[in-house]
């Protein structure tokens, strides 16, 4: 399960990072931020490393 909060605007690049997966979205409540929740399967640990290097470059992305 992957968690992380994005300042509003910034869904989209967490979504491409998860294309065929579905993504939970929660607003915060000013609506200032989005948290976003996916769980994935992924077959190795070097996916999700891979995965975390993508969204690092993401900015204003809180990795929970």
């Amino acid at each position: 399960m992957f968690k992380f909060i994005v300042p509003k605007g910034k869904e989209t690049e967490v979504r491409n990072l998860f294309p065929a997966h579905e993504v939970t979205e929660k607003p915060s409540r000013e609506g200032n931020y989005t948290s976003l929740t996916i769980q994935i399967m992924a077959p190795s640990s070097n996916v999700v490393i891979e995965i975390y290097q993508k969204a690092a470059a993401i900015e204003g992305l809180i990795a929970l």
